[in-house]
């Protein structure tokens, strides 16, 4: 779960929408396709954010959420963040690059 500063937002409506699309375990293999070209995870949600929650484009506040939301799938599978990068789309800006593979 993501940490504390999260934890009122999740309780929301948008909150609670975005938690259940993002932590949404069955995500995970596109989350780990993206890593493994280097591609922010996050960037799978872009498309359906922006169609079913187009306020999220301009709350820098859920963006950030949705990031830590992803994080919280891509830890439990044993991923750990390179870096920073560029996100395609229109929804985020930047994102975590995550580990190609899980940690052995």
């Amino acid at each position: 779960m993501a940490g504390d500063r999260y934890g009122t937002f999740r309780t929301g409506e948008l909150g609670r929408a975005l938690v259940a699309l993002a932590e949404d375990a069955s995500r995970y293999p596109e989350y780990a396709a993206l890593s493994r070209v280097a591609v922010p995870a996050v960037a799978a949600l872009s498309h359906e954010i922006a169609r079913d929650f187009p306020q999220v484009r301009t709350d820098d506040f859920a963006k950030q959420a949705v990031g830590a939301f992803v994080g919280n799938i891509m830890r439990q599978f044993g991923h750990t963040i390179l870096r920073r990068g560029r996100v395609p789309g229109d929804v985020f800006s930047y994102g975590a690059v995550w580990s190609p593979l899980p940690a052995a």
